[in-house]
Parts: structure tokens; sequence; C-alpha cells
């Protein structure tokens, strides 16, 4: 999957076709190289997911979050998965990551109710305890 800085994939797929036209060496090596970053390698495409996932969070990049996070759903992370990935932005990445992650959790969540992902409940209880 592309992170497409959130344009639909028919309307990446056309700028990506048509700045391939322009035939520029560069470009072309950069957008083959983005293309192939999710296939398998040394890492599982469910690491490499999870990855995407954090450096979109600590990037701030609402629209690469949820197209991560649907990335990692369609390839069947779990919820505790996916939020151990948010935890690992949030460490490397500070108080700024806080309302990224935040809409990333509301967008699993919504995911969920619409039966895209596992159970995923909020709990009222505080998440650290003294």
């Amino acid at each position: 999957m592309n992170d497409n800085a959130g344009i639909d994939a028919n309307e990446y797929s056309r700028v990506r076709k048509r700045i391939l036209s322009a035939r520029h060496l560069n470009i072309n090596r950069f957008l083959v190289l983005e293309g192939k970053v999710s296939d398998d390698g040394v890492l599982d495409s469910k690491t490499r997911a999870v990855v995407s996932l954090a450096v979109a969070v600590v990037i701030g990049q609402q629209e690469l979050v949820e197209q991560n996070v649907r990335r990692c759903i369609e390839l069947r992370l779990t919820v505790d998965e996916i939020l151990d990935g948010l935890s690992i932005a949030m460490v490397n990445g500070g108080v700024a990551t806080v309302p990224c992650v935040g809409r990333a959790v509301d967008f699993l969540a919504k995911e969920d109710r619409s039966g895209n992902a596992e159970a995923f409940v909020l709990s009222s209880e505080p998440v650290c305890q003294e």
C-alpha cells in the first residue's frame, strides 16, 4: 500500500503515471522504491506496516496514519499490535504525537464499528496507575 498523502487511489495512480511519463531518472527511481517499500523483505509486511504507522505518527501526517491503520487491519494485525506500534511512536516522538495517536485510536475504533477490526473497547479506567 502506498502512503499517498490523502488522495484516493485512482487519483494517486493517475498522478503517479503522469509523473512517471516525465521520464526523470531519479523521480522514477523514487516512485519504484516507494512502491516496493511495503513488499516483504528482511522485515515481513506486518512489521513494515507497523513501522510505517509509527513513522506517520511521528511526522504528524494524519492521512498517512489512517492509511497505515487501515493497512494494519488489512494485514490482520491485532489491536494490541497496532497500539504497541502507536506506543513506540509516542515514546520516540514525544508529546507532539498525542493528537495524532488520539486520532489513530479514534479511527481504529470507527473501523471496529464498521466490522473491519477485531473487538476494540476504550476503557474509562486510567491507563497509568500509581
